[in-house]
């Protein structure tokens, strides 16, 4: 198994001090671990993930590395959530919505949407209840990368592990999915939905995998809970309050000036395939930079 494992604890601010429940569940030679304190930092975190890509070093450790050859993703992103955070986010001055307040609660449904496309499979737990616990190690990490393991062998581990510790069931369901993206025929199989038949995971879990089916049900494939549902003008207010965090531009890799790529946009023939996937998408947002700039913005309804 290949995983990009993501932590998120506001209680211990340190974000080099991982707790060691988490870094004895996860081999480092497979799964890359980093942890994070503020909300917003930890979207710059997943929003960049398209650009790095998981290699090991000289010594066999996981590293997050720049994707210049723009390889294709073909690994999972686990988040694991202390249930416990408070203050999600150390930009004191965010003006929320009125009676609206940054709780991991509603925050996680935006997290899963957003980063749908990472495979990205949330485990919420309190930390404090496994600090003086030590977890049983999740079997499959001593497994062969290319081993296959059979529906009812897959569904009775889940079953033993979710019942002594939440962090293996992450294992086992990070080690299905890998499984289940690791090459490109299994990518295309699992985004049309022909790889239920040879693997496992928890209903959950399914949810959160990036298949055709899941996208054009993404409503259903987000955890919700009724008292922080947000009304539209909430939401786009929550999103907008990211927008203004955010610089998103400075999260791309844009080597030139935005006449560069005007020009480019003004041929008939766009040269696509000249352009980096980080190029392309600042090309997609100057062409409806352009249109609004136009357009009477009073009149754009959401």
């Amino acid at each position: 198994m290949i995983a990009d494992i993501v932590v998120f604890d506001t209680i211990n601010k340190d974000t080099n001090d991982i707790p060691s429940f988490i870094t004895d569940q996860f081999n480092p030679k497979t799964t890359h671990i980093v942890k994070f304190n503020d909300l917003f930092e930890m979207g710059k975190y997943l929003f960049t993930a398209p650009g790095h890509i998981l290699k090991p070093s000289k010594d066999g450790i996981l590293l997050r590395l720049p994707n210049v050859k723009e390889e294709e993703i073909n690994y999972p992103t686990g988040l694991i959530i202390n249930d416990e955070s408070d203050c999600l986010s150390n930009h004191h001055d965010l003006k929320l919505p009125k009676g609206v307040e940054l709780t991991v609660d509603l925050s996680v449904p935006f997290i899963i949407e957003r980063f749908h496309h990472l495979n990205l499979i949330v485990q919420r737990l309190k930390f404090s209840d496994l600090t003086n616990k030590k977890p049983q190690l999740n079997h499959n990490q001593n497994h062969s990368q290319n081993h296959r393991i059979t529906r009812s062998q897959t569904k009775n581990t889940q079953t033993t592990t979710s019942a002594t510790n939440p962090l293996a069931q992450l294992s086992d369901n990070l080690d299905n999915v890998y499984k289940m993206i690791e090459s490109r025929l299994h990518r295309v199989k699992t985004w049309v939905g022909l790889n239920e038949e040879e693997f496992t995971l928890d209903q959950q879990a399914q949810l959160h995998i990036n298949s055709m089916i899941n996208s054009l049900n993404c409503h259903n494939s987000v955890e919700r809970v009724d008292s922080q549902l947000l009304s539209k003008t909430e939401t786009f207010e929550l999103l907008g309050l990211a927008n203004d965090v955010l610089d998103y531009k400075s999260l791309l890799t844009i080597p030139h000036e935005d006449n560069y790529y005007q020009e480019r946009i003004n041929r008939w023939g766009f040269p696509a395939y000249e352009l980096t996937s980080d190029e392309l998408l600042y090309s997609a947002f100057l062409m409806f930079k352009a249109v609004v700039l136009q357009t009477n913005v009073d009149s754009i309804t959401h």
